[in-house]
């Protein structure tokens, strides 16, 4: 009787403690899922939470924490100039792409009840970017805050606030792409001249009063191929003026490299008094090389410095590098004449 007794207690105390274990497991299920539902966005109308006509953007500035990168750019007689350096050339379409997308944004949804600025990551946000606007005559600012990407409704998202504001938004991201440029992507490079190998019909090296002339087709093809080593991306300068010119030792007395070579070219009666029609003749173009002094390039290497005088007998902006090895090797080509 008394082993009954003890066995029925028995099952009552372990009927206790797993109702307790089951009161406790959904007790933690119901605040997990509770407080999971308050960090997560709820599911608003999409709204349009900024909108500035691009025309009227005077400035912008942005910074990128993850590159390290700090730019700023105003407009001046509608053309965009970087503040820094307003030598530097823009892509000045690429701010009108850049414009079209971080004036308009549209909000995914609007963080209701939102907890710390760390939970979004706008404590120490991705990306800031302040834009300076005219409306009615009067200058604006806006200062925004992108933090953390996320995803909703199936739509790629970041979330994002204003500098003046407690409210946070998870927009589209059509704007990161834009923020992620540095310096050298907003830059403007030339396209450098092209030489044409097959119609290469001789080349000059002016140097003072003396012309050495070449005109062997294996002396032209190596200069053509020395002169495919000159890279667009690698300059000295992005602008020219007598300050850059002395420094990299360029001037009317330098020596100076002439590639000349024929096109064929559609001419009519007007430009050609010996055509009746339009018809195509053979042309002669040359390119010019002038050729500097020992510059440093980015990385630090010594190279020459040339300056670039193309069939038009426009100069070109920038001031280029050239190798040590192919400035020997363009000079030797007229040594054995």
């Amino acid at each position: 009787m008394k082993e009954m007794k003890k066995s029925t207690k028995r099952a009552w105390t372990l009927l206790i403690l797993c109702l307790c274990l089951i009161v406790l497991g959904g007790g933690y299920l119901f605040l997990r899922n509770f407080f999971a539902k308050d960090t997560q966005p709820e599911e608003t109308e999409t709204q349009t939470v900024f909108n500035v006509p691009s025309a009227s953007v005077t400035a912008l500035s942005y910074t990128n924490q993850e590159k390290d990168v700090s730019l700023s750019f105003h407009k001046e007689n509608d053309e965009w100039i970087y503040d820094a350096d307003a030598h530097m050339p823009l892509k000045q379409s690429q701010f009108t792409s850049m414009l079209s997308q971080i004036t308009v944004l549209s909000s995914l949804t609007e963080v209701q009840n939102p907890l710390s600025l760390e939970e979004y990551g706008l404590d120490a946000p991705a990306y800031t970017y302040t834009v300076q606007y005219s409306e009615n005559g009067t200058d604006q600012t806006r200062a925004l805050l992108l933090g953390d990407a996320n995803t909703f409704g199936g739509n790629e998202g970041r979330y994002m606030k204003f500098t003046d504001s407690d409210t946070i938004y998870l927009i589209k991201d059509t704007v990161s792409e834009y923020l992620d440029n540095d310096k050298d992507d907003w830059l403007d490079t030339e396209v450098l001249p092209g030489l044409n190998q097959s119609t290469m019909q001789s080349a000059e090296l002016v140097r003072g009063e003396q012309t050495v002339r070449v005109t062997d087709s294996e002396t032209l093809n190596t200069l053509y191929t020395l002169y495919q080593n000159l890279d667009e991306n690698n300059y000295y300068s992005y602008y020219t003026d007598d300050a850059v010119l002395q420094a990299a030792g360029i001037s009317d007395a330098s020596d100076l490299i002439k590639l000349t070579y024929t096109q064929q070219v559609a001419v009519n009666a007007e430009e050609n008094a010996t055509a009746t029609t339009t018809q195509t003749i053979d042309k002669t173009f040359t390119i010019q090389l002038r050729l500097g002094g020992e510059v440093k390039d980015t990385a630090g290497g010594t190279v020459r410095a040339v300056q670039i005088i193309d069939a038009s007998e426009d100069t070109l902006s920038f001031i280029y590098c050239m190798d040590q090895n192919t400035y020997q090797q363009m000079l030797s080509c007229f040594a054995a004449t």
